[in-house]
């Protein structure tokens, strides 16, 4: 029942597992996502912006994108409870992220770019090697908390499958779009 749902990566074999008769996709990446001003009603990072070169053209292009009261939604590796890998200790950190987000800088990061806070949570997430301490996020562009009440409730459900983020939109009765980007951008 969605009809505007985009999913957007630099890599076309990762685009090409999306089921595009539900999402649109198109290749692009975080901070030039080709969409037009003012396109999305919600933003979805899924541990992505910890893999993201350019923060500041990110933010950018999510404030370009995003509608008024729109909200953007992030999942990244909460680096205050570190990691904990039974076979391979800081595997990940060194490999992988080229940014770090605790509680604190990534609601500071979103502050900078005029975003308010509008709910947290902590969660362990099993991983390869053992176990991630994430933090989740919903941040509003509104000027106040008047934006959607379903982002808030639901965004606890977001695992790291889009379908898995979907049901969140289950309340909304007004034409949506969501976007998420993958983790390679």
């Amino acid at each position: 029942n969605y009809t505007n749902l985009f999913g957007i990566d630099p890599i076309s074999n990762c685009l090409d597992s999306i089921d595009s008769n539900r999402i649109k996709t198109q290749i692009g990446t975080s901070y030039n996502t080709q969409l037009t001003n003012k396109y999305a009603d919600c933003v979805i990072f899924s541990h992505v912006m910890e893999h993201i070169v350019d923060i500041n053209s990110t933010m950018i292009e999510i404030n370009r994108i995003l509608k008024n009261n729109g909200v953007v939604i992030v999942e990244v590796p909460n680096v205050e409870e570190g990691y904990s890998f039974d076979n391979s200790p800081l595997w990940d950190m060194i490999m992988e992220h080229i940014n770090y987000f605790s509680s604190h800088t990534l609601k500071t990061l979103f502050q900078f770019y005029g975003f308010n806070t509008l709910a947290e949570e902590k969660d362990i997430l099993p991983a390869k090697f053992g176990k991630i301490h994430t933090i989740r996020f919903a941040f509003s562009k509104s000027p106040s908390n008047k934006t959607r009440t379903f982002i808030p409730s639901r965004m606890l459900n977001i695992k790291n499958e889009i379908n898995l983020s979907l049901p969140m939109l289950d309340n909304v009765t007004e034409p949506c779009a969501l976007l998420s980007v993958s983790s390679y951008t």
